[in-house]
């Protein structure tokens, strides 16, 4: 088995982004402050968030309604 293969298959590099910047973050981020770090759309962000707080290395912090819909922001998991 090539475990560098399958390591790069999990380790996508927007969510190193995304989790570089919630750790390094004070306040929790939501999926619209991170959209700064790719040129990757609302929709693909959210969905590499979603991923990394299924896995458990962030968890959702708070919510907020905005027009209509509840933006979600999350905290780097402190262990």
């Amino acid at each position: 088995m090539n475990w560098e293969k399958l390591s790069r298959a999990f380790v996508h590099p927007l969510r190193i982004r995304i989790l570089e910047a919630i750790e390094a973050s004070e306040v929790p981020l939501s999926a619209t402050n991170l959209l700064s770090l790719s040129d990757a759309s609302l929709g693909v962000t959210s969905y590499h968030v979603n991923a990394l707080a299924k896995v458990g290395v962030i968890e959702f912090s708070h919510g907020k309604q905005r027009r209509g819909a509840l933006e979600k922001f999350y905290r780097a998991v402190s262990k």
